[in-house]
């Protein structure tokens, strides 16, 4: 085997870790909205309102102290980025959207509640 057959493979066995790693990202992610979906319909059942800034800014600020490898700002946009792009299907809304293996919803709340 020459020098580059190896760094091919050692490349390969990389890509492969990384394709895991964002398996597990999208399983996290998937999990978050499920979780949040929740906490919607028991804010919306006592009568709360659904965006909490108060507690948008403790989760981001908690974030950004909690990086390490990554620069803070960087991770309060991927946050805010994780978060801004779901939306509600019916099902995750009437709670219908978790599967009972716990891997995560069929769909994710809005914006607003995610935090």
């Amino acid at each position: 085997m020459t020098a580059d057959d190896a760094k091919q493979q050692r490349l390969a066995q990389i890509r492969r870790e990384i394709d895991g790693i964002d398996d597990q990202l999208l399983t996290l992610i998937e999990r978050r909205a499920c979780v949040v979906a929740e906490a919607w319909r028991l804010k919306e059942g006592l009568g709360w309102a659904i965006h909490d800034p108060r507690r948008e800014r403790e989760i981001l600020d908690r974030l950004r102290m909690d990086a390490r490898e990554l620069d803070p700002e960087l991770v309060e946009h991927i946050f805010r980025r994780i978060v801004g792009v779901a939306t509600p299907t019916p099902e995750a809304l009437a709670g219908d959207g978790c599967r009972s293996d716990d891997s995560g919803p069929s769909s994710a709340p809005p914006e607003s509640e995610q935090f």
